[in-house]
């Protein structure tokens, strides 16, 4: 039976600390670029010299504080394209297509993954490492790796807001979840894609907790990795190649 509300899996034996968005300083953009009506600009990691976009996918600004909505982006199932779905409003149809490519604009709910083919997600997978600006990130960008959104986090003490002060600013959007497509844990928990798949119906994702709303060995901004269901909506912030 499917679970509501819970990016389920295998957890991962590691504990980080959360580094998210809060302050205004950021390192300097080298350019700028506008794809699909949204302007971003380069920001280089203070931590690991890697140059990311500065806000997620579909955000219309750089967050402000940690609770900022308005830098919390789209919700994108994992592998699709942006083709509507992602919007945090989209309509909802439980369905799964035969697709995976030009599949509609409707959030696909109801089963673990939300297409029919591709179960072992390698095309999918192949598709978010592009970097010609083709599927969801600007040219030369691509969805990371777990690695490397992974290494953008610390574990060096408990979490408090002195750890927002990274000038990448990742936020705690929260999920969509795959059972009604309602968005839960906004303001309590950052989860992000990443270009790999894991195995039939489940890929990585980087899942951070503020607060230990839903699991036990989840909290005070420690975190477990997940796998979670392709038909989940995360958010994802971009890496240039």
């Amino acid at each position: 039976m499917l679970k509501k509300g819970i990016i389920i899996g295998l957890s991962i034996s590691v504990s980080i600390l959360f580094t998210g968005c809060g302050s205004d300083d950021e390192s300097s953009s080298s350019s700028s670029v506008t794809f699909k009506g949204i302007t971003y600009t380069d920001v280089k990691s203070s931590k690991t010299g890697k140059t990311w976009l500065n806000k997620n996918l579909g955000a219309s600004q750089v967050c402000t504080s940690k609770t900022d909505s308005a830098c919390y982006g789209d919700y994108y199932q994992w592998g699709r394209e942006t083709d509507g779905h992602e919007k945090s409003n989209s309509t909802v149809v439980n369905s799964q297509v035969a697709v995976i490519t030009n599949a509609g604009s409707n959030f696909l709910t109801g089963s673990y993954d939300w297409s029919t083919t591709d179960s072992s997600g390698d095309i999918r997978q192949s598709n978010w490492a592009k970097t010609d600006g083709s599927v969801i990130c600007p040219s030369g960008y691509r969805v990371p790796t777990f690695n490397e959104i992974q290494d953008e986090f610390s574990s060096d003490t408990p979490y408090d807001d002195k750890n927002f002060e990274s000038n990448l600013k990742f936020s705690l959007a929260g999920h969509r979840e795959f059972v009604n497509g309602g968005l839960i844990n906004q303001g309590s928990e950052a989860a992000y894609w990443t270009q790999n798949n894991h195995d039939t119906n489940t890929s990585s994702a980087l899942l951070v907790q503020y607060t230990s709303t839903y699991s036990t060995s989840v909290s005070n901004g420690i975190y477990n990795v997940k796998y979670a269901q392709m038909a989940f909506g995360l958010p994802v912030r971009c890496i240039k190649d």
